[in-house]
């Protein structure tokens, strides 16, 4: 019997990092939502000391007609090529 060694897991940073390549930037939310990681604030931190994420603070006005800002993340070009 030959057995397989079971695949690598892509670590929550590097699933990130990829959505963020493959995506023109996301928010908390949107990166949240789109890879099941509850803590996705803390995986951008992490890349941010790592020096591969960009921050933009955007505004855009809620379904309240409220005014809110937010985050929009984004992968350094550098990073990316």
């Amino acid at each position: 019997m030959i057995t397989q060694k079971p695949k690598k897991r892509k670590s929550q940073c590097d699933r990130v990092a990829a959505y963020l390549e493959d995506h023109a930037g996301a928010t908390n939310l949107e990166i949240s939502t789109a890879l099941r990681i509850s803590s996705a604030s803390k995986r951008i931190s992490d890349l941010r000391k790592l020096g591969l994420v960009d921050t933009i603070w955007d505004e855009a006005t809620n379904e309240f007609g409220e005014t809110v800002r937010f985050c929009r993340y984004y992968l350094r070009r550098e990073a990316n090529a």
